[in-house]
């Protein structure tokens, strides 16, 4: 989160799907949590980190059906010297 302004100013590529896993794990740990300790712990938090985590992988979808249909996905830059 404290890098997310460095990021979103990186062109799309497939490696923005990395970010996926560590988003679900974080929303998955949150909602077995609450389901130990009971109300001790806010659902909102764990609606946020669901909205957050599923508003990550709808982009992603996005981004990428873009990135095929212009072409540009699985094109191969060349790696400046």
């Amino acid at each position: 989160v404290a890098l997310a302004a460095v990021y979103r100013r990186l062109l799309y590529s497939l490696v923005w799907w990395a970010f996926t896993f560590p988003a679900a794990a974080v929303t998955n740990a949150a909602l077995q949590y609450r389901a130990m300790v009971g109300a001790q712990f806010p659902v909102a938090i764990c609606i946020l980190l669901l909205a957050l985590s599923s508003g990550l992988v709808f982009y992603n979808i996005l981004q990428s059906a873009r990135g095929l249909r212009a072409g540009s996905l699985l094109k191969l830059r060349e790696i400046p010297r």
